[in-house]
């Protein structure tokens, strides 16, 4: 099932990641010196 960049934000952070910051409609998450960029674009899949 498709998930929503929301959603995704909410998963990584529950995962110990962090949101270093957005950047347009992209969330920039890191974890130790990895880093990962969620679209987060209303509520497309």
């Amino acid at each position: 099932m498709p998930m929503s960049g929301k959603e995704m934000v909410k998963l990584f952070t529950k995962g110990g990641w962090t949101l270093d910051h957005i950047a347009g409609s992209h969330h920039i998450m890191v974890k130790g010196s990895q880093s990962v960029s969620i679209p987060v674009h209303k509520k497309r899949t």
